[in-house]
């Protein structure tokens, strides 16, 4: 393959170095040919990559059939989609050269359309002669006679007249167009570099693999990232792989959600769940206490998914102690309790060093409080705009800064993580930040690939606060406009959060234990408004570490 597109690169320049005018043209299409001839190449290895990954997928059906094997077999199918995922962006990249050999062509003929135009055409030799025949007239025409002849020559001219500018016309509408699609294609890059402080993060392809291996992998974990162009009923595909994999996800309720998971049901009082179910969507429910809904869901979903090995082991009184082995090493320890609420989680780095991330010790009793009921409103002493900070207005540093700051008001005690997300009270404490450069169609928790580059300043500012300090927990918020029920607008907040989480995790290589996912449905609207409101379909972060510490002691 490597032969061949060099090959084209030298006969290109061969052509290029010999070649001039409508020559030049042909040139370049020419090497355009042979680019085209290296994407067939491709092609052909996409094929037996295509064929690989339906070995490796029959491999694991087997393997699931047998009972053995199915950890070799799905790493096996890993590899497969990897490189068939690698096939396929060199082949975008091959097309995205050919179409700058198009584009070359076309400025070509333009300009030789042009200097063909721009050079008078001779007169013919009959007209001439004419000319040269016709006697010298002894008297000056009067008006009336030259006004009688003008009816006579009108017809010639006009007829010229207007095939030339019907031919201008069409001229200028394909100039136009090609200039407007150049303009549009650079306009697209230099939006995404725009969005992107200099020291912010590239962004890792995201949504390049082929529309249909998207699908079968929304069998096993969320779909975050659709391509740009997905089609209606590719979007229905997806939903039905989604509510495949809730469906399966109920049948692992104990260990996605803890012993009280195992027998929840719809209409069920469960205390340790934090209240009645109200909704059972298979990898979340919701829970009601005190007329206020709650979403609940697996914690450790956004690194169960690059786990190498998973062991989980059963302590007393129904807690569960989760580990999580990874492939370069380190370790994940989350301890939760019978309902699933994490109470601990450490990470081993492969040296050794143990890393506390939060950890609130439940040995004790710990009273329930209302702390947005018993603390007093939060006193903010600092300007609106560095309070809730519009993400899309920093870069990098500036965004570090922000996150890294210290809280409005002083942090007197130590906080538990279940405590920070259901209070607003203790969250208002700390800075946001809103991610408005994303935004989310109606009803929809996934967000479109070209909006991806958009996250990299604040992934790279969330990066610099974790240099500094590894122990750092940001909490993604997700939100909702007010359209739709309560406990449809819950849930699909907290989807929108994780889309968020998974693409700070798999484009810019953000640590998934660093981050807590939570939804907060139509609660706290942005814009006061009971309609479809863009603004309030959104997601922010905070830097919530402050509130944790003390109760890492």
């Amino acid at each position: 393959m490597r032969r061949t597109l060099l090959s084209a690169t030298s006969a290109l320049a061969l052509a290029l170095s010999h070649s001039g005018g409508l020559s030049l043209a042909t040139a370049v299409v020419g090497g355009a040919m042979l680019v085209t001839m290296h994407g067939a190449a491709q092609a052909q290895d996409l094929d037996a990559a295509n064929a690989a990954v339906e070995a490796a997928k029959a491999a694991l059906e087997e393997a699931k059939a047998n009972g053995e094997g199915v950890k070799v077999a799905r790493q096996a199918l890993k590899a497969a989609r990897a490189e068939r995922k690698r096939i396929v962006a060199a082949q975008k990249a091959t097309a995205e050269e050919e179409e700058e050999r198009v584009v070359e062509v076309e400025e070509i003929e333009e300009e030789e359309e042009e200097t063909a135009e721009e050079e008078p055409e001779p007169e013919p030799e009959e007209e001439v002669a004419e000319q040269e025949e016709e006697p010298e007239e002894p008297e000056v025409e009067s008006a009336e006679e030259s006004s009688e002849e003008d009816p006579e020559s009108e017809p010639a001219v006009s007829k010229a007249d207007k095939k030339k500018a019907e031919k201008d016309k069409k001229k200028a509408t394909r100039k136009a167009k090609r200039k407007a699609e150049r303009k549009a294609r650079k306009e697209a890059t230099e939006n995404e570099a725009a969005s992107r402080s200099p020291d912010a993060p590239e962004a890792k392809p995201l949504a390049e693999a082929p529309i249909e291996e998207q699908i079968e992998e929304a069998a096993e974990k969320p779909a975050s990232v659709l391509p740009d162009d997905v089609s209606k009923s590719q979007r229905q595909q997806l939903r039905a792989a989604e509510r495949q994999r809730r469906k399966e996800a109920r049948k692992n309720r104990q260990e996605l959600l803890g012993a009280a998971g195992v027998g929840a049901v719809v209409g069920a009082l469960i205390p340790a769940l934090g209240g009645r179910v109200v909704e059972d969507e298979g990898d979340r429910l919701v829970v009601e206490r005190d007329g206020r809904f709650y979403v609940r869901k697996d914690e450790s979903a956004l690194f169960r998914d690059n786990g190498q090995n998973i062991e989980v082991e059963r302590m007393r009184s129904g807690r569960t102690r989760e580990t999580i082995y990874r492939p370069n090493g380190s370790k994940i320890i989350t301890v939760r309790d019978p309902g699933g609420y994490a109470l601990r989680r450490v990470k081993v780095k492969r040296n050794g060093e143990r890393v506390v991330l939060f950890d609130i010790r439940e040995d004790r009793d710990r009273r329930a409080v209302n702390y947005d009921r018993d603390l007093p409103p939060v006193r903010v002493n600092i300007p609106r705009d560095q309070y809730i900070v519009s993400g899309g207005r920093y870069g990098r540093s500036g965004l570090a800064e922000i996150l890294s700051a210290p809280p409005v008001e002083q942090v007197t005690t130590g906080y538990s993580l279940r405590e920070v997300r259901e209070s607003d009270r203790l969250r208002s404490m700390v800075r946001r930040v809103d991610l408005d450069t994303i935004t989310f169609d109606t009803g929809s928790p996934t967000v479109r690939a070209s909006q991806v580059p958009y996250l990299a300043n604040v992934a790279g500012g969330m990066l610099d606060v974790m240099d500094n300090n590894p122990a750092a927990v940001f909490l993604i918020e997700g939100h909702t406009d007010a359209v739709g029920s309560d406990v449809y607008n819950l849930t699909l907040s907290d989807r929108r959060a994780e889309t968020v989480a998974r693409i700070l995790i798999d484009a810019f290589d953000v640590p998934p234990e660093n981050l807590v996912v939570q939804g907060y449905g139509e609660q706290y609207l942005k814009i006061d408004t009971d309609g479809d409101e863009r603004r309030n379909r959104r997601v922010a972060i905070r830097n919530i570490t402050p509130l944790l510490t003390a109760s890492s002691n």
